[in-house]
């Protein structure tokens, strides 16, 4: 089948069970040379069709996966990166997110050899209706607690919560601006499978 050209709209029509039994008798999901008599293509359109097929299969069976990774409480890690007046700090994350929607998570700063300079704690929330937030963080050894707000640019509906942002992560880097007192600069996550 040409690449501009779309699925019949006979394939697309019926019910599921139809539709899996014509798929499966067409040639087995994972390119077996099993052929219909009720469907018949060129060699060539099958397995495009049945690429197409696993691709959507493995964004499905992706998805799935960290949504049941974020929803079951389970440690989603990363890296991060912030900025401000020309000052560059990077380090690694984790997160669990909380049943309030919340997340908290651990926070570790590195100099560019990776060898880890700061760590400590952190927390985060985020508004019912947009995405910005508090956040909290600690230093390891030490008794001060640092808190402040942050904004993000990520383009998720503004109701969703905190771990939609942390998931989106695994696939694009998550932007946005952090405050606290007379301090503000810029941050980016990435997730990390």
């Amino acid at each position: 089948m040409p690449r501009s050209e779309a699925l019949p709209a006979a394939s697309l029509s019926g019910n599921f069970s139809k539709r899996r039994s014509e798929l499966l008798s067409h040639r087995s999901f994972f390119g077996g040379a099993r052929k219909s008599a009720e469907v018949n293509c060129a060699p060539a359109e099958c397995r495009e069709c049945c690429a197409r097929l696993r691709g959507m299969f493995a964004a499905v069976l992706a998805t799935l996966a960290v949504s049941a990774i974020l929803a079951s409480g389970a440690e989603l890690r990363g890296t991060w990166s912030a900025s401000t007046n020309g000052r560059y700090l990077a380090g690694t994350w984790t997160a669990v997110t909380q049943e309030d929607g919340s997340a908290i998570g651990r926070w570790a700063l590195q100099d560019a050899t990776g060898k880890i300079l700061m760590q400590g704690g952190w927390s985060a929330s985020k508004s019912t209706q947009s995405w910005n937030g508090a956040w909290r963080a600690t230093v390891s050894g030490n008794a001060a607690e640092y808190s402040g707000t942050w904004t993000s640019a990520v383009s998720l509906p503004p109701e969703a919560r905190l771990a939609a942002m942390l998931e989106s992560a695994l696939r694009a880097a998550v932007t946005g601006t952090w405050k606290t007192g007379p301090y503000s600069g810029s941050w980016s996550i990435r997730a990390s499978p």
